[in-house]
């Protein structure tokens, strides 16, 4: 009974992997689509001048940034409560079979990354992504200052 457990478990297990791969290249695709899309209107705005016609593209561009770093805290939501049910999962397996010891051995490996990486594990991914995401905004507000800017003069 415990084995066909286990095979269920190792079964969701993976369902949920694949779940997270999912989620990352969702935002990956995201990211990589905004970051193209900002790139191409900075670079018009840019190669023509930058004047008051081009203010809807700069409102755009805060607009693209907003979206791309919500879309990015949703998606790290996704992430986490699957990252969750994978170690309920973990520790049902653990139950099922004490002497494999699966979490203690999860725990090793986790604190021996601890030690090696101190600073760099406090640092959360999705952070850096929401960071990307909020320069691109930044960079729309930055523009449409310079054009309120220079066509007050």
């Amino acid at each position: 009974m415990a084995d066909d457990d286990t095979e269920v478990l190792l079964n969701f297990c993976n369902r949920y992997w694949e779940e997270i791969r999912h989620v990352e290249n969702q935002r990956a695709t995201l990211t990589n689509l905004i970051i193209l899309i900002a790139s191409a209107i900075v670079g018009l705005m840019v190669q023509q001048g930058l004047s008051k016609a081009f203010l809807p593209l700069a409102i755009l561009l805060v607009l693209l940034g907003m979206y791309g770093a919500a879309i990015t805290y949703k998606l790290y939501e996704r992430y986490h409560l699957l990252q969750t049910r994978l170690e309920h999962c973990y520790l049902h397996i653990d139950e099922l079979h004490p002497r494999a010891k699966f979490v203690l051995i999860k725990r090793l490996a986790e604190d021996e990354h601890k030690t090696r990486f101190p600073k760099l594990i406090k640092l959360r991914v999705h952070w850096l992504w929401l960071t990307l995401h909020a320069a691109i905004s930044l960079s729309g507000v930055a523009v449409i200052v310079i054009i309120l800017f220079k066509s007050s003069k």
